[in-house]
């Protein structure tokens, strides 16, 4: 934190104001509560001096009253540390918006860090290399794409998700996540390709627990096999006797992107399972803290210049932490994701539950607007308000596979409106005011 701390001062200058507004409020909460802290244990020396500084405590002789201290103070010096630990952790997502400034003196600044100090420094730093497309310092070379031969994996679905849970058969047993990327047909494969590799180099230097992002080990190309006609020669048609000829050509069909489990949680699911599950077996805190980490999720994939394009409870994993019942979300579901300022194909579908977490005008089989970050937003919105009600819009049907709106929603989605748009934005109203 210290280095973090005086990093952000020797590169301040660099900084817009709006954003040293805010950091300027974030240090004066550390201020607070680092003088609440000083002044704690300056107490236990005597009377508490008023504001007390370290040096003044060290300064002071004689023994800690451990009884006092049994009795009185370790639980308020106990909370003084919680509460630094979750300064910190709001602190952390906060410094490291710092990605996404154009200065290079920061660069400059970063490379002069001595290597002691470089937890989160050099993950800054890598960050900033791979949203600007600078080439990696790293001295192993690495390929962001694996052989399919690389990883030989035991799949099982996660429900209600994309994505799906693989345990390596070799002798680590190791499991990882595997979510699929379908090619856009219309899509210019080399740019895909290449969008594929910076965000799979991006995700690479995620910090999961920081940045709500699962830290990707790769991407495998998934080719299918597909017969396709031989164009005959002018001879053969020139002669009468070209005939149809199949060749078996390999055509990419799909990118396969292989995240790490963090250490210490277990058992992905999605957050539609659980809010399917109507369990209410978990304190309201914890949908916060879902709340929060997912908002941070979707502010760093932001911060990397990428629109997610896909948020919805299918594409939100939470795996269990074995400190609160509903674990800790990651944001997967990368299956239509672009850069910020990538081209945009326009192209839709009307499935009702897929557009009820898109905006209006990005609805439909035509949408009638260029995706941008505001409406990964709006899908933020949908889905923290399913979390804070703690009930699913989406339902399963009994006995049958298709899912069915939630009632209070029914009415619209099945009503008699003709106009989609229209339909839409009474939708778009009705959530608002819940």
């Amino acid at each position: 934190m210290k280095h973090q701390i005086e990093f952000l001062n020797s590169v301040w200058d660099t900084l817009d104001a709006e954003y040293q507004v805010h950091q300027n409020g974030v240090l004066r909460v550390l201020q607070g509560k680092m003088q609440s802290a000083i002044s704690l244990v300056d107490g236990l020396h005597g009377d508490a001096e008023d504001n007390s500084s370290m040096k003044q405590v060290l300064r002071k002789k004689g023994d800690i009253k451990r009884i006092k201290y049994a009795v009185r103070v370790k639980k308020r010096l106990s909370r003084a540390i919680d509460e630094l630990k979750e300064w910190q952790s709001m602190f952390n997502p906060s410094w490291f918006l710092m990605i996404s400034v154009q200065d290079r003196s920061i660069d400059e600044r970063l490379i002069e860090q001595p290597a002691i100090h470089k937890a989160p420094l050099s993950t800054l730093k890598n960050l900033r290399d791979a949203v600007q497309g600078r080439p990696s310092m790293d001295r192993v070379k690495t390929s962001s794409f694996l052989s399919p031969n690389d990883l030989h994996l035991e799949r099982t679905p996660i429900p209600f998700s994309s994505a799906q849970v693989a345990r390596e058969l070799d002798e680590s047993k190791a499991s990882v996540i595997v979510d699929t990327m379908l090619l856009n047909p219309q899509a210019d494969i080399d740019i895909t390709t290449k969008d594929v590799r910076n965000l799979a180099r991006t995700l690479s230097k995620m910090v999961p627990f920081t940045f709500g992002l699962l830290n990707c080990q790769g991407v495998i190309k998934h080719k299918v096999v597909v017969k396709t006609p031989m164009k005959a020669s002018p001879d053969a048609i020139a002669g009468g006797s070209a005939h149809s000829v199949l060749a078996q050509v390999s055509q990419l069909e799909s990118f396969e992107f292989v995240f790490a489990i963090p250490e210490g949680l277990r058992s992905p699911k999605s957050l539609r399972a659980l809010l399917l599950s109507n369990d209410h077996q978990h304190q309201l805190n914890e949908r916060f803290e879902v709340a929060k980490q997912l908002a941070n999720s979707v502010m760093f994939v932001h911060t990397s210049q990428f629109v997610h394009k896909n948020i919805s409870p299918e594409t939100v994993l939470l795996l269990e932490n074995g400190k609160s019942v509903l674990g800790m979300p990651f944001l997967v579901g990368f299956e239509k994701f672009r850069l910020a300022d990538g081209k945009t194909y326009h192209i839709g579908d009307s499935i009702w539950q897929q557009n009820l977490y898109r905006y209006p005008t990005r609805q439909g089989v035509r949408p009638g607007e260029d995706y941008k970050m505001q409406h990964d937003i709006y899908s933020l919105g949908v889905c923290l308000l399913e979390i804070g009600v703690w009930s699913s819009f989406v339902r399963c049907a009994k006995g049958s596979p298709q899912p069915e709106p939630a009632p209070e929603l029914a009415d619209l989605i099945y009503g008699a409106e003709k106009d989609s748009r229209t339909k839409a934005f009474n939708i778009k109203r009705l959530l608002v005011s819940m």
